[in-house]
């Protein structure tokens, strides 16, 4: 009878355990969705002009995408001249 018992008080402590991770789990989503959405209304607050973050980043895009390209476009300039190097001397 105590073994049986015993079983019975480790397979609830299990149980129990479980049940603990999948409340944490819960958690953590509730916490995570709740920063997500406060990150959302900081990032779309309106300032003293009327303009957001967001706003401001939409008019500012192209000119990333501008620097971006001319980045990538460097950085193929600078590999395409080093392997034209290795390419010479790799040649018997």
């Amino acid at each position: 009878m105590k073994k049986n018992k015993h079983k019975h008080l480790i397979k609830n402590a299990v149980l129990s355990k479980t049940q603990i991770l999948k409340d944490m789990g819960l958690f953590k989503t509730v916490v995570l969705g709740a920063a997500l959405y406060g990150a959302y209304k900081y990032a779309t607050k309106k300032d003293v002009n009327g303009r957001s973050m967001v706003d401001d980043l939409k008019d500012k895009a192209p000119e990333f995408m501008d620097k971006a390209k001319r980045f990538k476009d460097d950085m193929e300039m600078k590999y395409t001249n080093r392997a034209d190097t290795y390419t010479d001397v790799k040649q018997p």
